[in-house]
């Protein structure tokens, strides 16, 4: 449903593809080639609405991105519950990595800044590619929300990518399914 005016001159390296019985709100004003956040009604009063965004943090930025910032902060100041899947390029323990790297640091403390969880289950690879593999695609989501989180998992299913899909449902009065494939 989003319309194709932002990605005119650059390739996107975040989406969302939603079903079109999901109704929702793409927050334009957040909306860059790395970062889709739309806001969709969870119709359960307990949750109220989610932010959900789309993000892609370039290996060659240092620290956390000012558009993933900014969707933190926006939820935070509206009461949304948060979902954030990206490919963060970081190495994490949290994420089952071997180690955590100085970027995998940056990730934790946005993670605790932000009172988020990680909803990865398993040491399944997400990253699979000429450099070697590794678990660096990440749903995050918002502490008091992460048990409607469920059947998480990296899927077999051949994507032409070297990353693999990420497949979850999001269990409120109704199931929503929710995918990222990062490109």
């Amino acid at each position: 449903r989003h319309q194709q005016s932002c990605y005119d001159k650059v390739k996107p390296r975040a989406y969302i593809f939603a079903h079109n019985s999901l109704h929702f709100w793409p927050q334009e004003d957040l909306i860059t080639r790395d970062c889709v956040p739309i806001l969709f009604d969870s119709h359960d009063a307990k949750i109220g609405k989610v932010l959900l965004c789309s993000f892609y943090w370039d290996c060659t930025l240092k620290d956390i991105p000012i558009d993933l910032i900014n969707v933190a902060e926006r939820a935070n100041k509206d009461g949304h519950v948060l979902v954030i899947c990206s490919d963060t390029n970081a190495h994490s323990s949290l994420l089952n990595c071997d180690r955590t790297t100085t970027r995998g640091k940056k990730l934790e403390d946005f993670l605790l800044k932000y009172d988020l969880g990680v909803s990865n289950r398993g040491n399944r690879k997400t990253f699979i590619g000429g450099q070697g593999s590794s678990i660096i695609d990440v749903t995050m989501a918002s502490s008091r929300f992460l048990d409607q989180i469920k059947d998480w998992h990296v899927s077999d299913e051949n994507m032409e990518s070297d990353h693999k899909m990420i497949n979850f449902e999001i269990e409120t009065r109704y199931r929503y399914i929710g995918c990222i494939l990062s490109v």
